[in-house]
């Protein structure tokens, strides 16, 4: 049964052929069924592991248990249900083969990384993941397209690029990236020979998971990405990111002595991720600009559980329960409101929220859908978010109660504060999209969506209020059945999800949420009913940092510095002759048997030294002398 790993890897690979060759929907619509069903079957059989030696140095090593289960199966479902969409959103798009082709081979990388036991793998995965998933991004072939997947993959090659440079400098430290043994390897050693290996990888994973500062692509790619793509990009893409981050957290620092340290780098983090990300998503005037930066927001509140987990060590499992349920919970929240975007799309043309407004109104499944995912998203109790959230939260607690250190209870709040951006853009687009009324006509699109369409935007959706009606038959099993790759094997007990202490946060978010809706959205970012672009041009990170800095200063930099060392042996030498190496005089004796053009040449000399002057030049007192000597040697 090990060999089918390796089949789950083959068959979009191959599938990616056909479907360049015959662009059939049905075609990728089986595609798709049979990854799917081969997932289901064999997360049946976990644990399951493959090695291939041969090649790659180590070999390619990959398993199938637990969380990597979990996230296979997630992974497969995700883009089935894409898939299924594709078919009707699709009918827009040019170049459809090479649109299924690529989509097919991000489904392969994307697999790869999920399941993948040892780091070597993880990059290689990767990074085919990365330049596959460039073509989605850039499919559009507009002047925002192609300038988004510059973006994209700028960061993915970099990223790569630092990724490598952290693997190498760790098997240096280790002599091995095996992940069930790369703990051990890693106890004796200290944060300062860990941290430079650790802190390259979380550059390369975190800007995959849009974590800041390394955000910006997200914002870009997200908008101009089919919308089918786009569900996949925040869903499951950007996990990725997070798996690896969560793989550097538990194998090099989580209970370890650098624990507290690399924690607190990645709770720093986490918080600037969570705020700045509700608040592009609060000032943004796009549908999908606002769910991407949304989506980088809530990687925040993923990397706030990891950190939480370094920190708190062998006492980790509600952290790392809460951040493997908010990885799962934002996956199914983005399959839905990217589906509910693209639907959207093809009712409006537009995907700017003054051209949309209205657009939800007499259309009871999206409402309901949209209702599903938003309130999930805010973390409103009996939706599958409060229960992520309220664990989070709790953990945060738990380390609080052993530290003594302000800086935690300020995180607390910003925690708040970011739960309460997030309730304040959900009730934005809630009102944009079903209270508001429309702008202009809708174009002529009965029905307003498929079948197809409906079952791939609803599953997911139902799933959300069932998990959070019923958390522990649901959302508990899902958590300790992750916590294998944690490095542990605890079970959550019975937590009181709907106790006041536990609802008090909540609350406190949903306060903070309508206090940001009608204090900044309604009062400060509209104007006659019109939705503003107030957020400042100048804080645009990429374009006024990240560009000037790379194509401008950098270049000029090190050009400059490139030149200087190129001359300077040239000025040493210039300089040595100058100061203490002079040239003594020297006798130029005759050259052999050519001693009557020596003597005719050094009388030629004297009268012109006679005429000149003397010269200090050895040389150049038997110029001529040399010159004949030489010639009639010639």
């Amino acid at each position: 049964m090990e060999f089918m790993l390796l089949v789950l890897l083959i068959l979009p690979i191959l599938g990616a052929g056909l479907a360049y060759r015959f662009p059939k929907p049905w075609l990728l619509a089986s595609l798709l069924f049979a990854e799917a069903a081969l997932t289901t079957l064999l997360c049946c059989f976990q644990p399951l592991e493959l090695t291939i030696a041969p090649i790659l140095l180590g070999g390619l090593h990959i398993r199938l248990d637990g969380f990597r289960a979990i996230y296979a199966f997630l992974t497969g479902a995700a883009w089935l249900l894409s898939g299924l969409f594709s078919k009707e959103y699709c009918r827009q798009l040019h170049r459809l083969g090479r649109y299924y082709a690529f989509l097919l081979l991000t489904l392969a990388g994307t697999m790869g990384v999920f399941l993948s036991a040892n780091l070597l793998t993880t990059w290689i995965c990767f990074e085919f993941m990365s330049f596959s998933s460039y073509v989605l991004v850039a499919h559009e072939e507009d002047s925002a397209a192609l300038r988004a997947a510059a973006s994209y993959l700028t960061y993915g090659v970099i990223g790569g690029l630092a990724i490598l440079m952290g693997l190498v400098l760790l098997y240096q430290q280790t002599g091995t990236l095996e992940l069930h043994t790369l703990r051990a390897a890693c106890e004796p050693l200290s944060v300062q020979a860990l941290l430079p290996a650790g802190l390259c990888m979380l550059a390369g994973f975190g800007a995959k998971a849009g974590m800041f500062p390394l955000h910006t692509w997200l914002p870009a790619a997200h908008p101009v990405a089919p919308a089918p793509a786009s569900a996949l990009l925040s869903g499951i893409i950007v996990k990725t990111g997070i798996y690896g981050i969560a793989l550097v957290t538990v194998n090099l620092f989580a209970g370890l002595a650098g624990g507290a340290l690399w924690g607190n780098i990645l709770l720093a983090l986490s918080i600037a991720t969570m705020v700045i990300g509700g608040v592009l998503a609060l000032f943004s005037v796009n549908l999908k600009r606002t769910l991407a930066c949304s989506s980088m927001s809530q990687m925040g509140f993923v990397i706030f559980g990891l950190a939480c987990t370094s920190l708190l060590g062998e006492h980790s499992l509600l952290a790392a329960s809460g951040a493997v349920l908010h990885m799962i919970n934002h996956t199914l929240f983005k399959q839905v409101l990217f589906t509910l975007a693209g639907i959207v799309m093809l009712n409006t043309g537009s995907l700017e929220l003054n051209d949309i407004r209205g657009c939800g109104r007499k259309k009871p499944a999206l409402l309901i859908a949209y209702l599903c995912a938003a309130l999930g998203l805010g973390g409103i109790p009996l939706f599958s978010g409060y229960i992520s959230k309220t664990l989070l939260h709790e953990a945060l607690l738990h380390y609080m109660g052993t530290a003594a250190s302000g800086w935690y209870a300020a995180a607390e709040w910003l925690f708040l504060l970011s739960g309460g951006l997030t309730v304040a853009y959900m009730i934005k687009l809630f009102v944009v999209l079903f209270i508001d009324r429309p702008a202009k006509p809708e174009k002529v699109h009965a029905p307003y969506m498929t079948k197809l369409t409906m079952l791939s935007l609803c599953l997911p959706a139902l799933a959300i209020p069932i998990m959070g009606v019923l958390p522990h038959l649901t959302m508990d099993r899902l958590a300790t059945a992750s916590m294998s790759f944690f490095g542990s094997h605890e079970a959550l007990s019975s937590i009181a999800y709907f106790s006041f202490e536990n609802l008090k946060g909540a609350l406190i978010s949903i306060g903070i949420g309508c206090v940001l809706y009608f204090g900044i959205v309604r009062l400060c970012l509209m104007k006659k009913g019109e939705y503003i672009n107030r957020w400042p041009k100048f804080l645009d990170l990429e374009r006024f940092v990240y560009i000037p800095v790379l194509l401008r200063l950098l270049p000029s930099l090190l050009g400059g510095l490139c030149r200087i060392l190129c001359d300077l042996p040239d000025l040493l030498i210039i300089f040595l002759r100058r100061t203490l190496f002079h040239e003594a005089r020297s006798h130029v004796s005759p050259i052999a048997h050519h001693r009557f053009a020596y003597y005719l040449g050094s009388l030629s000399d004297r009268a012109r030294a006679n005429v000149e002057g003397d010269s200090d030049d050895p040389y150049k007192q038997h110029e001529t002398a040399i010159t004949f000597a030489r010639k009639s040697e010639a």
